[in-house]
């Protein structure tokens, strides 16, 4: 944008050096864009977040891994008093009423592999399926009820329990929720829309399209603001603030949880997953602290040039005669002659001399300085 008083280029909204106000070009428009812009961001700053995250789990069997180092007997849990208790003094608790069972038994039943074997079946199923390599796997109350069963000389051995008929009917009645959620699956989450969605998300290309959207949108931004003749570097600045807020939110709340109790069941399931949501928001929190820092400069006005007024130049040139027109020596008829030319082309009803500078009263007919007529 140029200053129509002196001509110099200017940013919309901003005060030119001369002191005229610019005005502001396509505000509403500009206002639209960026909000726009702040969502699309928001949105794929989460969404990149979430599939690097998830894919760093699945990719390096990160929740595997957890389930079997984790001590299923140590894990603690608050039973119906509040009290925090360990997992097997809880079952114990709640479940055995028979003095010949004891804690210990206990123990023995969730220390034997054929517990984590199963979940981690299950995991790797799920985690087949995100990644497009296999089919949607399901834990339903038959699944139970059969793990029970082919475990049942473990079972009796340890606790001198015998599961007959009637006890897996009742089982069966008490796990109906996951037999719901299969069915709710099978009719929502494994349709070609749902499930491509679902291997979209997990997918390298995925990451690929939305780093590629982040660059387009910051990348639009600056072209808006360049053609409404706004500082480049205000875009930039409000590009790397959308970035970290988000990033800063999930990168707090997973940095804090890691020093939860870890002996919780969450906290001990999810330790090493959140990790890779720490370190995921971390790198997009880091690249909008960089992108601030470097807004910071491009945003610095640069000192106002203080331009001298036409009345003030002539004060000043009331006050300092300029004589280089004039010779001392020679008689002031002589420089009338010389000046005659000019006089007479000159637009001296101002009362300034054109021949010494001196600014006369208004209306004077002979420059009091140098004696020059001026009508």
């Amino acid at each position: 944008m140029v200053c129509k008083n002196c001509g110099e280029k200017c940013f919309s909204g901003e005060v030119c050096k001369c002191g005229e106000k610019m005005p502001k070009v396509n505000s509403a428009g500009v206002l639209i864009n960026s909000i726009i812009c702040s969502i699309l961001l928001v949105i794929s700053i989460i969404s990149i977040v979430l599939t690097m995250s998830f894919r760093n789990i699945v990719n390096n069997n990160i929740l595997v891994d957890t389930i079997k180092d984790v001590d299923l007997c140590s894990l603690e849990v608050q039973d119906e008093s509040g009290k925090t208790v360990q997992l097997d003094e809880y079952i114990y608790n709640n479940y055995i009423d028979d003095d010949r069972i004891s804690v210990q038994n206990v123990d023995n039943v969730l220390n034997d592999p054929f517990i984590k074997d199963f979940i981690i079946e299950k995991l790797e199923g799920y985690q087949d399926f995100c990644m497009d390599k296999g089919e949607m796997v399901y834990i339903t109350s038959d699944d139970i009820v059969n793990l029970i069963d082919e475990n049942s000389d473990l079972l009796f051995n340890e606790a001198g329990l015998q599961f007959l008929e009637p006890d897996k009917q009742q089982l069966r009645n008490d796990l109906s929720v996951l037999d719901d959620f299969k069915d709710f699956s099978d009719n929502y989450l494994t349709g070609w829309f749902s499930s491509g969605f679902i291997h979209t998300f997990f997918s390298l290309a995925n990451v690929i399209f939305l780093a590629v959207l982040m660059a387009v949108i910051l990348i639009q931004w600056i072209v808006i603001y360049k053609l409404n003749s706004r500082r480049i570097g205000k875009a930039l600045r409000k590009y790397s603030i959308v970035l970290i807020i988000p990033s800063f939110i999930i990168f707090a709340s997973t940095f804090s949880f890691l020093f939860f109790e870890e002996n919780s069941i969450v906290n001990a399931i999810t330790s090493d997953i959140k990790w890779s949501f720490t370190i995921s928001s971390g790198i997009i929190l880091a690249v909008g602290i960089v992108l601030l820092l470097i807004s910071i400069p491009m945003n610095i006005k640069k000192k106002n040039i203080v331009e001298i007024p036409s009345d003030a130049a002539e004060n000043s040139a009331e006050e300092q005669p300029v004589y280089a027109a004039v010779s001392q020596n020679a008689p002031i008829t002589e420089n009338i002659q010389e000046n005659k030319a000019f006089t007479e082309n000159s637009d001296s009803a101002d009362g300034l001399c054109p021949q010494c500078g001196h600014k006369n009263k208004t209306g004077s007919s002979f420059c009091s300085q140098c004696g020059l007529k001026l009508k």
